[in-house]
């Protein structure tokens, strides 16, 4: 887990709440920063509005694109997960048992 303040990015030890200093970005300024597939991004307030690329192998920054606003939070995209066949194939067989009406004698 990590968090920022200002231009200096910290990881967090999620145990203990440790927090200890990764890297310092130089004169971007963060408000805001999210993880998604491995890739570290953040939202740079300053210099320009931003959004970034954090390569934590390295501690090289680049800028992906800019935004006329300052940020107030980034959030990853989340793409669900398509059912196994067998799940499916189980879930389709139990809907269809279910809408089977019984005759009352």
């Amino acid at each position: 887990m990590y968090i920022s303040a200002g231009s200096d990015l910290y990881t967090v030890n999620t145990f203990t709440g440790a927090a200890t200093l990764d890297e310092t970005l130089g004169s971007f300024q963060l408000g805001a920063i999210v993880m998604e597939s491995g890739t570290l991004y953040g939202g740079a307030d300053s210099p320009n509005n931003d959004i970034i690329n954090i390569n934590n192998n390295d501690s090289t920054v680049s800028a992906l694109s800019g935004t006329s606003g300052n940020f107030w939070g980034l959030a990853a995209t989340v793409v669900p997960e398509p059912l196994p066949a067998p799940v499916l194939g189980a879930a389709m067989l139990l809907a269809a048992m279910g809408m089977r009406r019984h005759k009352v004698a």
